[in-house]
């Protein structure tokens, strides 16, 4: 019976005990931080800091780099970092005494060395001989270098004073000639093509080289002109589907969209979010009538497109998290480039590539492009 009860009261303190998940969530939720504002302050990727506090080892990475992790935390929370330390050993399964050896075998390499090595100081004594030969050694390098000194300037001398009779030369030979002919070459246009998931290995980056007017003398009394026809833009249909969804948690949704932006969401408009993660993406997109608009989204930022039509091209997608309606996509694209449209209703509207660069630095999208083709073949 009395061993029954101390198994019972030993189970019931190991319940009890904390955890290393359940003791940085606690001093992280006592400091009242949000997991994405720690992951602001200290650097560390909100799915390690999520795998920590979950106390989940498959998603973290070697226990090395979790050990800095756990001591920067400590610091952040002001918490006991030994305690923090000893709890990271049990979750990986090691003992704290294999920990304190590792510690010093990887934290101090030279502690081992200087134990192994004699470090009494050696005496050393100059014979008479070598005194002379090392200063006359160092006089001959100090003459050496002076006479250097004194040829480069000399040189430099020579240099500006034959520089000066070019110039006047030069200047002279200038007002004889007559004014050259001038030529006024157009301005060239580049049309990028965009990679999709569908088409990556098939489109390709389109140039339109614009013809270029050559004025020719007067007294030829000849204009030449060379023309070439702009290259016509190839244009594929959008993939179908475009996208998936992926299963997410309501915390780790929480803790990705701001609240405020959560409470903006619209039922009858398209509410995309897109913030970077894991490293700098670029986006380029257009919502109803606005203009479109380019920019690079770093690391940590957001942004929230919220209208009736939402077209958006982004970079890098598999360092981003992209949520339609509240829903996390599912994406993949060996290029790292993906195209969307929403609603999907509207895609059959619209081309690749989705939007097209003008020679003016401005953006059209590929229905707008396509219409105006139309309009001057008419």
């Amino acid at each position: 019976m009395e061993q029954d009860v101390a198994k019972e009261a030993q189970t019931n303190e190991e319940m009890n005990r904390d955890t290393l998940g359940s003791y940085l969530k606690k001093a992280r939720e006592e400091k009242k931080l949000g997991i994405e504002a720690v992951s602001s302050h200290t650097r560390i990727n909100i799915t390690n800091l999520s795998a920590l506090e979950a106390d989940d080892v498959n998603r973290l990475p070697n226990i090395a780099y979790v050990r800095g992790f756990v001591k920067t935390l400590s610091k952040t929370y002001d918490i006991d970092e030994n305690k923090a330390i000893n709890l990271l050993e049990e979750l990986y399964g090691q003992s704290s005494s294999s920990s304190k050896q590792q510690l010093e075998a990887e934290d101090f390499p030279q502690a081992q060395v200087e134990k192994k090595q004699d470090l009494k100081p050696k005496s050393f004594e100059f014979s008479d001989s070598l005194k002379y030969k090392v200063i006359s050694l160092v006089g001959l390098i100090s003459i050496g270098i002076f006479i250097y000194i004194n040829i480069n300037k000399s040189k430099e001398v020579d240099s500006q004073d034959t520089s000066k009779e070019v110039v006047l030369k030069t200047k002279a030979i200038e007002t004889t000639q007559e004014p050259p002919v001038e030529e006024t070459p157009q301005e060239e246009t580049q049309v990028a093509q965009e990679e999709t998931a569908a088409v990556e290995a098939n489109v390709e980056e389109k140039e339109e080289v614009a013809a270029i007017e050559t004025k020719v003398p007067e007294e030829e009394k000849t204009t030449e002109k060379k023309e070439e026809a702009p290259k016509e833009i190839n244009f594929y249909n959008l993939p179908s589907p475009l996208f998936g969804f992926k299963e997410i948690s309501d915390e780790e949704r929480n803790e990705l969209i701001p609240e405020n932006i959560r409470n903006s969401y619209e039922d009858d408009m398209q509410n995309v979010f897109l913030r970077s993660t894991s490293g700098d993406s670029w986006v380029v997109y257009k919502k109803d009538d606005e203009p479109i608009k380019a920019f690079t989204l770093k690391e940590g930022r957001y942004v929230f497109i919220k209208g009736q039509r939402v077209i958006v091209r982004l970079g890098n997608i598999n360092a981003m998290h992209v949520f339609y309606n509240n829903d996390l996509l599912g994406m993949t694209s060996r290029s790292g480039v993906k195209s969307l449209v929403f609603p999907v209703e509207i895609a059959k509207e619209y081309k690749l590539p989705l939007f097209i660069f003008n020679k003016d630095g401005s953006f059209q999208t590929s229905k707008e492009y396509i219409e105006a083709q139309k309009k001057s073949e008419e």
